[in-house]
């Protein structure tokens, strides 16, 4: 049964090759002959990237899963899936990505397919590495449970993502800089919203020990990944907005963000907290509050704060 399996992932290897051989024949033509393809070339290449983007996560999580298993018990039963995601993604992302990069330097083959890919790339690998950040970080500080998958995933992704940010500073006149304001939007994101969470705990634990109110305060587990998640989250936004971001070109894109995610955003959250900080003081004095301590009625809208 074992020979059997084998057997059928180098199959399904074999075809896959043959599929990505088609793929490239079909965008590059055959020598010395025009191409009669009716299909626009657009979406031939969008063909080849897509399939690169394909193999690429089957690759990296292959790995990924191979790298988790080593650190665990009975790993021989659970490697089937990953060692056949690699043993087939690794080749087929190594001769697709060879080729790929060996076109580029023909200025045609880097149009809005090639940016729709380092773009798609470059943002899946970074929600990839925030997350797993954040489990991996929860576990070092003794927080959290080891996820040897997390810890796995981020050795993985992050070079991923390291070498794609390359490929972009190499080709940045033909590729879309969306990413970089769809990290700067993430990382601001949570940075904000970790970040809040831990002033309303500061906010809390400061009324426990000055009232005689007892405000249930988080653990210190919860406060741990608070800060992990504003540690990463701060750094994922200063890379990409404060060092990237504020020093690209002043196009559409680039006031878009600055209108829509820095001041209409922020608008949009003082107002909806300035409104329930009313709510709350006129629900005091007006209307039937919840509780009769004042401490724990306003406490209940600190992050509205």
């Amino acid at each position: 049964m074992i020979i059997f399996g084998i057997l059928a992932s180098f199959l399904q290897l074999a075809l896959l090759i043959g599929i990505v051989v088609f793929i490239v024949r079909a965008v590059t033509g055959r020598k010395g002959e025009k191409s009669t393809e009716a299909a626009p070339v657009t979406v031939k290449r969008l063909l080849v990237f897509g399939s690169l983007y394909a193999s690429l996560h089957v690759a990296a999580w292959g790995v990924a899963g191979l790298l988790a298993l080593l650190s665990e018990d009975g790993r021989g039963e659970r490697a089937s899936v990953p060692l056949a995601m690699t043993i087939v993604g690794v080749p087929i992302l190594f001769v697709l990505g060879r080729w790929v990069l060996r076109s580029l330097s023909d200025a045609d083959e880097r149009g809005p397919a090639f940016s729709i890919y380092v773009n798609a790339a470059l943002v899946t690998a970074v929600a990839v590495i925030m997350i797993t950040a954040v489990l991996s970080g929860r576990w070092l500080v003794g927080e959290g449970e080891y996820s040897s998958m997390a810890l796995a995933s981020l050795l993985v992704w992050t070079p991923i993502w390291f070498g794609h940010w390359s490929v972009w500073r190499t080709y940045r006149a033909d590729v879309s800089n969306l990413h970089v304001f769809i990290g700067a939007t993430a990382g601001l994101a949570t940075l904000a919203g970790f970040g809040a969470a831990l002033l309303v705990e500061v906010f809390n634990r400061l009324l426990d020990s000055g009232t005689a109110t007892d405000l249930a305060a988080r653990s210190d587990s919860d406060v741990s990944t608070w800060v992990i998640g504003l540690a990463v989250g701060a750094m994922v936004f200063a890379w990409h907005w404060v060092i990237t971001g504020m020093r690209e070109a002043r196009d559409t894109l680039w006031h878009a963000y600055v209108a829509l995610v820095g001041v209409l955003g922020g608008l949009i959250t003082a107002v909806i907290g300035a409104g329930i900080a009313l709510f709350a003081v006129l629900q005091w004095w007006l209307g039937d509050p919840d509780s009769s301590s004042a401490v724990r009625h306003f406490a209940d809208f600190t992050p509205a704060l």
